[in-house]
């Protein structure tokens, strides 16, 4: 029996875990926008936005430099994340690009400056709302820990993303 996307094996879930926390993986969303033909600004979609950082190595300090080993493992890894996170197209009408950005380091504030490498899945218009794929794609990320803006270390959390009390 194949099983559908988006739920996976268990040991692809539990590989997917292990990803965010080594490389505390974060999301982000901002809409995305064109200009129409009567010069007016339109929301056309929105880009979903995946940091991952390199794992520590022993105390060792380690530089990211894009096209370094470490960051070719890191995009790799975001990218089992992003093509697991993308509905399956009986479930979401809409059009998407997953763009690998190899060439760059971020340094974001919100994540305190650290090296970061990037995907980006540009979310567009779609039959029914792109709104609807965007929630079924934050629910995924959040079902395996990946956390939203910034990475918070969290004890005792349940495999749901909720805080054990």
């Amino acid at each position: 029996m194949e099983e559908k996307k988006g739920q996976g094996s268990e040991t692809q879930i539990t590989e997917l875990r292990e990803i965010v926390q080594r490389h505390k993986v974060c999301w982000e969303v901002l809409p995305e926008y064109t200009i129409d033909s009567s010069g007016k600004k339109v929301q056309i979609g929105f880009d979903l936005i995946l940091t991952g950082t390199i794992e520590p190595h022993h105390g060792e300090e380690i530089i990211m430099v894009p096209g370094c080993s470490e960051c070719i493992k890191v995009l790799s890894d975001l990218r089992k994340i992003a093509d697991w996170i993308i509905p399956e197209v009986a479930n979401c009408s809409c059009r998407w690009d997953i763009q690998t950005l190899e060439n760059m380091v971020q340094f974001a504030s919100a994540r305190r400056f650290r090296e970061d490498m990037v995907i980006n899945i540009r979310i567009l218009h779609c039959q029914q709302t792109e709104e609807g794929c965007l929630k079924k794609m934050e629910q995924a990320l959040k079902s395996i820990g990946a956390q939203k803006v910034s990475w918070k270390e969290i004890r005792n959390q349940n495999p749901d993303g909720g805080e054990n009390r």
